[in-house]
């Protein structure tokens, strides 16, 4: 679960589950969220990018709901927070994604529109 904590009262602003575990997706039970192996970035625009869940996708959460504006499934599983950077007037967004028997491993980088 990925929690937003309003900073001036302490209280949970919002709460969604944080990825999907497969095996409990194919038994009926949808949006149970999974472990992930490293925390989110939240960017001046409002966005959080978090892509470090079991099921290997990449996603950008809109910073007051909590809601999902989109997802990417990764080649394989990100295990890293994710960075910003611009270059040439444009925003990126990059993560680094593990090796599996069919990517090598290394970084996925997007643009922000």
């Amino acid at each position: 679960t990925m929690n937003a904590i309003d900073l001036n009262t302490g209280e949970i602003a919002w709460q969604v589950p944080l990825g999907e575990n497969e095996k409990l997706k194919k038994q009926g039970m949808e949006n149970t969220g999974s472990f992930n192996r490293g925390g989110g970035i939240a960017t001046a625009g409002g966005l959080i990018f978090i892509g470090a869940t079991e099921d290997g996708k990449f996603r950008a959460f809109d910073q007051r709901s909590g809601k999902v504006l989109w997802e990417h499934e990764l080649p394989g599983m990100a295990s890293s927070i994710p960075s910003t950077y611009a270059a040439n007037g444009k925003q990126y967004v990059v993560i680094a994604v593990g090796g599996n028997e069919k990517f090598k491993g290394g970084y996925v980088a997007f643009a922000i529109k």
